[in-house]
C-alpha cells in the first residue's frame, strides 16, 4: 500500500513547485526505502549465517 500510495502521488507531483509537505514526503518515503533495504539486507545475512 505504501508503494502505491507513492507511486500515486509521485506521478501527480509538480515538480517545478513542490511544497513543504511535497519535499517531506519524499525525504520520508526515500528514508523508508533505505531502511527496508538494510532489513531485507539484514535478514539475508542471518539466513547465511543458519546455513
Amino acid at each position: 500500500m505504501i508503494i502505491l500510495a507513492a507511486v500515486f502521488l509521485f506521478g501527480n507531483f509538480d515538480y517545478e513547485n513542490l511544497s513543504t509537505f511535497d519535499k517531506i514526503y519524499i525525504a520520508s518515503f526515500a528514508a523508508w526505502g533505505v531502511m527496508k533495504l538494510i532489513r531485507v539486507y539484514i535478514l539475508y545475512q542471518n539466513e547465511i549465517d543458519k546455513k
